[in-house]
């Protein structure tokens, strides 16, 4: 049977865009993902942590890899002015109501989750001023992440045949993905996805002038985050089965 082609998940990305959900109040998303996987023929948990899903596709002994995806969008207002914008209202967990917006690009992390497990489902897994210092009171924290170096080293080289890898350093950023890797003993590899419109830039790659006019797009987090769905989805998608092929072989 034919992969669905990437426009499908782009209307699909656009849609989840325009519908997002809270941490913890993510079940339309979640519904769309376990039906999604259901008919792929995965074996679906749903209700993990509270709104999560979990998929098992099984095909016997050997490897297994996990991968990964958010879901929940943030208490921010979208100025993208894009089509699809959000224009979500919702009630946080301090009982306040709060405009929602995917402005951590969620949305673009479900939809190249989806679509590369539907091509990895098809069998081709075979072949992103104030008046006084602030108080800062910690409310929740998780453990850095820590990428093993050599599933780096390795995971890197396929994802190079997919698109341009570049090394951004050390970053500020906490995920449990790493918590996932270490209950399981198995290596890490986490990776940033870049979303911003090639068009945006008309100097060289990774030249001081091309950086410089990437660093005036609006970055996630922001209500004016808009990354562009073409080709932000075929190379995430391309690349988490890149990764998988790679750990899957024999």
């Amino acid at each position: 049977m034919a992969a669905t082609p990437i426009d499908e998940f782009v209307t699909l990305y656009e849609d989840l865009h325009r519908n997002p959900e809270l941490r913890f109040q993510e079940t339309r998303t979640a519904g769309i993902v376990a039906d999604r996987l259901r008919a792929l023929g995965y074996d679906v948990t749903t209700g993990v942590g509270r709104t999560g899903v979990v998929g098992v596709l099984s095909n016997g002994d050997g490897p297994t890899v996990m991968l990964r995806a958010d879901m929940d969008a943030l208490p921010v207002e979208e100025k993208t002015g894009l089509p699809y914008a959000s224009s979500v209202r919702a009630v946080g967990e301090d009982g306040t109501e709060v405009p929602v917006m995917h402005a951590c690009g969620h949305d673009v992390h479900v939809t190249c989750l989806l679509a590369a497990l539907e091509r990895i489902v098809r069998g081709e897994a075979a072949a992103a001023g104030a008046p006084s210092e602030p108080e800062i009171i910690p409310v929740m924290s998780a453990p850095a992440v820590v990428n093993d170096p050599d599933a780096v080293a390795r995971t890197s080289a396929v994802l190079a045949s997919v698109a341009m890898v570049v090394d951004p350093g050390v970053v500020t950023g906490s995920e449990d993905v790493g918590m996932f890797a270490t209950a399981a003993g198995a290596p890490c590899v986490y990776w940033l996805l870049g979303g911003a419109d090639p068009a945006l830039s008309t100097a060289p790659p990774l030249s001081e002038e091309s950086m410089a006019q990437l660093r005036s797009v609006p970055s996630n987090h922001s209500p004016m985050y808009a990354p562009a769905p073409v080709p932000t989805l075929a190379i995430g998608r391309d690349a988490l089965v890149a990764a998988a092929q790679e750990w899957l072989a024999p």
